[in-house]
């Protein structure tokens, strides 16, 4: 197994544990208790004491993971999935709790374009978009709808991608007509098992993909001229 794979693995298992731990905590009560684990976590993992962490900027964050002019993508979800868990033990619904949410979907974004399908992406990333996205998504921001589509994608989770795919009303833009027909077309040459990780089936990428030229007509009817 290439070094480089082990030590992704050896540390998915290593936040796996201590991310279950810190839920257990947080469901006793035990909030102050499950921010110390957090911590320790934080700086053995990432090298950053967690306040620091939690402090910087979005453009502060992609600086530090810049490696050789392209974001190092393990340890930016491993960023992500340290900030969603310090919403979690902040409270989610809290103002703070909130903003920790929103830094983490900004940045799951930027890292989306860098994402390809070599990326072995850490536990949960997928779950854990879903969980921010329900704390912060404006379903009436068609731009942002669409880059979560495309992050889904990239991420190996084709039901979540389908499913923000289809939360955009029409009319559809012509280019991303193309594009939606290419994740079902792409679709067609993946096996069994890789659609199966992604949450999908061959019959729900056909019944999508006839779906997706159905609107394709209600757009053209309606007269999508412009891209996001």
């Amino acid at each position: 197994m290439p070094l480089r794979q082990d030590f992704i693995l050896r540390l998915i298992e290593q936040l796996g544990k201590a991310f279950r731990e810190i839920a257990a905590m947080l469901q006793l009560g035990e909030a102050s208790a499950a921010r110390e684990l957090l911590e320790e976590v934080t700086l053995g993992q990432s090298g950053l004491p967690l306040p620091v962490l939690e402090a910087l900027s979005i453009e502060e964050l992609l600086r530090l993971l810049d490696k050789n002019g392209a974001p190092d993508l393990t340890r930016g979800q491993l960023f992500a999935e340290i900030l969603a868990c310090a919403a979690r033990v902040e409270s989610p619904d809290s103002p703070r709790g909130q903003s920790l949410y929103h830094k983490t979907l900004d940045l799951f974004l930027v890292l989306s374009p860098h994402i390809d399908g070599m990326t072995l992406p850490l536990p949960g990333s997928p779950a854990t978009l879903r969980e921010i996205l329900q704390k912060t998504h404006r379903p009436e921001n068609r731009e942002e709808t669409w880059e979560i589509f495309r992050l889904f994608w990239r991420l190996g989770d084709f039901a979540g991608a389908e499913d923000y795919l289809f939360r955009l009303e029409p009319p559809v833009a012509p280019g991303q007509f193309k594009e939606g027909l290419a994740f079902f077309s792409g679709m067609e040459t993946l096996s069994e098992e890789t659609l199966r990780r992604g949450n999908f089936s061959r019959a729900e990428m056909r019944e999508g993909r006839e779906e997706w030229i159905r609107l394709a007509g209600e757009s053209s009817a309606a007269g999508a001229t412009e891209d996001p």
